[in-house]
């Protein structure tokens, strides 16, 4: 990653995905619907580091 990326907003990102998929999990939401959110997350970071990347 280059230096001008947002390590902060994508740990808080990752936190909060973590966060609402645990409050799901726990108000009986089912697997599909885990896999949806969790599916959700790699095109989020994608498009958070698609200028950030080094090399």
């Amino acid at each position: 990653m280059t230096a001008t990326f947002d390590c902060e907003a994508a740990a808080v990102f990752f936190a909060t995905l973590q966060n609402g998929m645990s409050l799901l999990a726990r108000d009986g939401g089912g697997e599909a619907a885990l896999m949806a959110v969790a599916g959700s997350g790699s095109p989020a970071l994608e498009g958070m580091t698609r200028d950030h990347r080094s090399g």
